[in-house]
């Protein structure tokens, strides 16, 4: 079985008060072992100082009750810290190319 990401514009749902895009990102990994989810990518903009992103995910913990636990105990904190290194670098990569 192969991994799939799909990403697609939508409405971000997380803001009631102004309508604009968000980008969904939903995966199912190759491996049993990886939990499949789905994450929500926001931008909004804050002028003139900048823009805030916000990355908002969810996840399955897989193997059941083995999962639940280790999502408890590790997991979370896994998903917490990888979620944070992909947000870090996707700033770094804007600001870089928005001082070119």
């Amino acid at each position: 079985m192969k991994s799939t990401i799909d990403v697609q514009v939508v409405e971000d749902f997380t803001d009631s008060v102004r309508r604009h895009d968000a980008i969904e990102f939903r995966w199912r990994p190759r491996s049993n072992l990886l939990p499949a989810g789905e994450a929500l990518l926001t931008v909004r903009p804050h002028a003139p100082q900048g823009a805030q992103l916000q990355f908002s995910i969810a996840y399955r913990p897989p193997l059941g009750g083995f999962g639940r636990v280790f999502d408890a105990c590790i997991g979370r904190h896994i998903a917490w810290l990888t979620a944070g290194r992909l947000l870090h670098r996707l700033r770094v990569e804007i600001e870089r190319c928005a001082s070119s």
